[in-house]
């Protein structure tokens, strides 16, 4: 997984003590309205992976091509016993 900065990180399966969803919300740098996106506020969706040593992992999966639920499922296949936390706000 690719996480901030675009440094690359490797976890096995029996390395994650859990993760964290999270959306955000943000401003574009001018205030004005972005013509990209048409609002001045736009959102990011963060997936926060914590190992059990080591600081978590920050992933960005905004622009993931489908569902954030998809991943959680995914995600409970392979670790059923991972705790999986989604905050929607």
């Amino acid at each position: 997984m690719r996480g901030a900065f675009l440094k690359e990180h490797s976890f096995a399966w029996n390395q994650l003590e859990s993760v964290f969803y999270r959306p955000a919300w943000g401003r574009t740098s001018d205030g004005q309205v972005s013509f990209r996106l048409g609002v001045r506020h736009y959102r990011r969706d963060y997936l926060y992976v914590k190992p059990y040593h080591g600081k978590s992992v920050r992933v960005d999966v905004t622009f993931l091509d489908g569902r954030i639920e998809d991943v959680f499922a995914c995600l409970s296949r392979c670790k059923p016993d991972l705790p999986i936390v989604k905050n929607y706000q």
